[in-house]
């Protein structure tokens, strides 16, 4: 054994001095990248998007990806608006009965613009849609981690961590407030957020409703002993944001009792809260056909949101 290794030895030395250099640069290279790995910090950037693209007073990276699961890309939408200091984020979470949409469906009742323009961020985030595989805990999860992965790389986004707010409407709006109530995820995060603008959230899993949302809430909590759990009037703590609540009073999928009992527990829990009811208005806050005209109007409904953000994140 020893004459075998003599051998394997002398065949060594024997090789060309610039193979036995290469081989030495070689190693080198992977030390090194291994030591960089090894000691990089935590939340620098490797944002892999898309595409960048510059407007007027934003710039739009387009599929940022947040986290790989089994081959499967999560990513969001980032609106960064222009400055030379950080901006207040909006975090946009879609619709869709839990089980449809993605982050294109970027639309704050036609308000995205004036809010760019006066130096908001905009965040739309995609998250794996409900089926029998993921309940609505996945999609929490999801969105938590997009919304850490964003924090991780404020500096790269110019994003003040300290001026985060919430917009969402219905089973974005759910999402919003499950994530707003989530006291173990708060605890592990240095800046609570703001405000919340939350468009005809469902926030009572018991609450009778039409056929319709009954077999969304039946995908994401298909036990019914379960539903109380899930539900975000059960999760209300005093620490709660600011936050506006937009129903519309024709709304069937998400009526309007039950988000007055939202806002009622709110208000008993001592959080900041207003109901702003829009009258022949349907769900997503949609003129009702047949109806009268809506009130009050579009244009005031716009107002009333860039206000809200206004007086809560700037």
């Amino acid at each position: 054994m020893k004459k075998y290794f003599l051998k394997v030895w002398k065949k060594i030395l024997s090789l060309d001095k610039r193979i036995l250099l290469i081989g030495s640069f070689l190693l080198l290279v992977v030390i090194a990248t291994s030591i960089i790995f090894v000691f990089k910090k935590p939340g620098d950037p490797e944002i892999v998007f898309e595409r960048k693209e510059e407007f007027t007073n934003h710039w739009f990276y387009q599929g940022v990806i947040y986290q790989r699961i089994k081959g499967l890309d999560n990513t969001f939408d980032f609106y960064a608006a222009k400055s030379d200091k950080p901006t207040p984020l909006i975090i946009y979470i879609h619709g869709g009965a839990w089980n449809k949409g993605d982050e294109d469906l970027l639309e704050i009742l036609g308000t995205e613009k004036q809010l760019l323009s006066e130096g908001f961020s905009l965040v739309s985030i995609d998250y794996r849609l409900a089926n029998k595989k993921f309940k609505y805990t996945k999609q929490i999860g999801d969105t938590e981690k997009a919304i850490d992965f964003m924090l991780k790389n404020s500096n790269y986004f110019n994003i003040d961590t300290q001026k985060i707010g919430f917009i969402g409407p219905s089973s974005g709006g759910y999402l919003s407030c499950m994530i707003m109530s989530d006291q173990k995820y708060l605890k592990t995060m240095k800046h609570p957020f703001k405000a919340a603008v939350l468009i005809n959230p469902p926030t009572d899993l018991t609450f009778p409703t039409t056929e319709r949302i009954e077999d969304s809430i039946n995908l994401i909590v298909p036990k019914k002993s379960e539903r109380k759990k899930a539900s975000p009037i059960t999760h209300i703590s005093k620490n709660l944001p600011p936050i506006l609540l937009v129903q519309g009073d024709l709304d069937k999928m998400v009526p309007k009792e039950e988000t007055q009992k939202y806002y009622e527990a709110l208000v008993n829990s001592d959080n900041k809260a207003e109901l702003y009811l829009v009258t022949n208005a349907a769900h997503g806050i949609t003129k009702v056909k047949n109806a009268g005209e809506m009130k009050p109007s579009l244009p005031e409904q716009q107002e009333k949101i860039i206000n809200f953000f206004r007086d809560n994140l700037k």
